[in-house]
């Protein structure tokens, strides 16, 4: 046995090259980390203004009892670092365990099942950087409740609600925040897609100014909105409920737009994903419709997944010669190609009589991201002819390779280096022969050879499945992103109705029904679901773009197929007023529940 023909890669080359085959995956995995943490940044902050809200009277009683305003504020931040430190390294065990569990793991041609399951050890580093990350976003998400706590006077013992406290002091004024929030919004998007090869960052502060913008614009415009829904309804004759609810949401507008923008960041996120999601698969689509257009595809089903070469050069030799076959067309692609030191992937395939055989095209993407474009030349090291310059006759739109791709008629490809086998063969039977003579003859050669035959439409499935398979774990995500959503606003109702327990309990007391009362919750969570999910369907219209046209395309070069989820907008008038009706259950149960003489005792 010889090590001619052997290649080593050191361990940095094989982590650098895992990397890049799914850097997709990577780069789109970091930005929903950072909005998922977003997200739990807000419902935190909405949990911590509620424990304050329920705790605001034991903080007058600590003052009054000799206490001071120094303890209450670290009381609060000591309560953020041992939840922080608490959720952190519950958060941390689930997600190691979940992860050896192989329900979210993701595979491709590159990483099958088996593999990902060997990687069962999680550098102590990356433990740590999680509970690190979750005790400062506890203390982040305390700091102002904190604030609040510290600024807290003994005549909290006497109110049953603090009106210098339930907004948040802005010193500009509304109408100025308003207009920063929208000029926060439009230069994200600006900022966002600037196209610059191989860099992410002004993807990423885009999204940043997009995001800020919103949750600013969410806390100054609920009032305007609950202003606008009074003038609206103001001849029609609704329930008192009604009313009540909405003026409630009003006046504790600062608690209020954390919840709805936890709801904003949660439904952008859906829909981000599904756009992204989408537009990888109807490209792809296009992909495939363009690039094959042949009956059928004989392809090698065990060496598939490791992206070996598996159907025979000599059976490409004796298809030629079948006379029912109108087209027969070689398919060969070398995923570590070596250009420059760096890989890239190629294809070689039958040009069509348009172009030079003895020149190449490049992907559009390998143009954007090395600035090898049409007119320039390559050199690269051959088998049979060592060093050869080729000329790049054209580039081609080439959605496959996140590197960078290099197409190669298969003649050319002959005269440089060996074949022995071949990706696939593709397959055109003329019209005027029997189609059913002709599948069985793909069947025989197919049973023969080992191999399996896949018409357009499995093909496209296959291509597919291997996408979907890359990404499964975006939806994962998405479940993720709607639970803490739900969980922000069970909590936020919760703590309403606790906070509110004296004035519910008074309505009772003066004959209001359960079922007025379940109303007055209800209109109030449909309103900030409504507005939350409004809020988050415009984020990702603005959103969107950015991720696909500023983040993926200076990634990868990709000019992805724009495809927002419409079908599922057109739901959610139906999916809104049931779910709200849902989760006003919940709250509902303990006003029901709750004795008129024990909350109205003010011993």
């Amino acid at each position: 046995m010889t090590l001619e023909n052997w290649y080593y890669e050191s361990n940095e080359e094989i982590k650098e090259r895992a990397g890049i085959a799914l850097g997709s995956l990577k780069i789109n995995l970091t930005i929903i980390s950072l909005v998922s943490v977003l997200i739990s940044f807000f419902m935190v902050s909405n949990i911590y203004t509620g424990l304050f809200i329920s705790r605001k009277i034991e903080f007058g009683i600590l003052l009054s009892i000799g206490g001071t305003k120094l303890n209450n504020f670290f009381l609060f931040l000591i309560l953020s670092v041992f939840m922080g430190f608490i959720g952190g390294s519950i958060g941390v065990y689930l997600g190691v365990t979940i992860s050896n569990q192989n329900l979210v793991k993701t595979v491709s041609t590159l990483t099958d099942t088996m593999q990902i399951e060997s990687y069962n050890d999680y550098p102590i580093e990356i433990i740590l950087y999680g509970i690190s990350l979750s005790i400062f976003g506890s203390i982040v998400s305390a700091l102002f409740n904190a604030i609040k706590a510290y600024n807290i006077l003994p005549i909290e013992l006497l109110r049953d609600r603090d009106q210098l406290t339930t907004n948040f002091p802005f010193i500009l004024s509304k109408h100025a925040i308003l207009v920063i929030s929208l000029f926060l919004i439009l230069l994200g998007f600006f900022i966002g897609n600037i196209k610059i090869e191989k860099q992410i960052l002004p993807g990423l502060a885009g999204v940043g100014f997009v995001i800020f913008g919103f949750v600013t614009l969410n806390y100054i415009l609920i009032p305007y909105i609950i202003n606008g829904i009074e003038k609206l309804t103001k001849n029609i004759n609704l329930s008192p409920s009604f009313y009540m609810g909405i003026k409630e949401v009003g006046m504790e507008s600062w608690k209020n737009g954390l919840i709805v923008s936890t709801i904003m960041l949660s439904t952008s996120l859906v829909f981000t994903l599904s756009t992204l999601t989408s537009s990888y698969q109807t490209s792809l689509k296009h992909w495939i419709a363009d690039e094959n257009k042949s009956d059928f595809s004989l392809i090698n089903e065990e060496k598939l997944n490791s992206g070996e070469p598996g159907v025979p050069i000599d059976l490409f030799e004796t298809l030629k010669s079948k006379t029912i076959f109108l087209d027969v067309e070689p398919f060969y692609i070398n995923p570590k190609l070596t250009l420059n030191g760096k890989f890239f992937t190629l294809h070689v395939l039958n040009f069509p009589e348009s172009l030079d055989k003895n020149r190449i095209l490049v992907s559009k993407n390998l143009c954007f991201l090395e600035k090898i474009c049409k007119g320039d030349s390559i050199t690269l090291t051959t088998e049979k002819k060592g060093p050869v310059t080729l000329e790049i006759q054209e580039e081609k739109e080439h959605f496959f390779s996140e590197r960078g791709t290099i197409l190669m008629d298969f003649q050319l490809f002959k005269q440089l280096y060996t074949i022995e086998f071949l990706n696939s063969i593709r397959l055109t039977l003329k019209k005027d022969k029997n189609y059913h003579d002709g599948y069985h003859l793909i069947h025989n050669i197919s049973k023969e050879y080992g191999l399996i035959h896949l018409d357009q439409i499995k093909l496209g499935e296959l291509y597919l499945q291997g996408m979907d398979q890359v990404f499964s774990v975006l939806d994962t995500l998405k479940i993720t992103a709607i639970a803490i959503s739900v969980l922000s606003l069970i909590t936020s109702i919760f703590y309403y109705v606790k906070e509110k327990s004296r004035i519910l309990a008074g309505l009772k007391a003066i004959g209001m029904s359960l079922s007025q009362l379940y109303f007055l919750l209800f209109y109030q969570i449909l309103f900030l679901v409504t507005t939350g999910i409004t809020s988050g369907i415009v984020n990702s219209l603005i959103l969107s773009p950015i991720v696909v046209y500023g983040i993926n395309r200076n990634a990868f070069g990709w000019d992805l197929a724009f495809t927002f989820p419409v079908h599922f907008v057109a739901k959610l008038p139906i999916i809104i007023p049931i779910f709200s009706a849902f989760i006003t259950i919940i709250p509902f149960y303990f006003v029901s529940r709750m004795k008129i003489s024990k909350e109205l005792n003010y011993e």
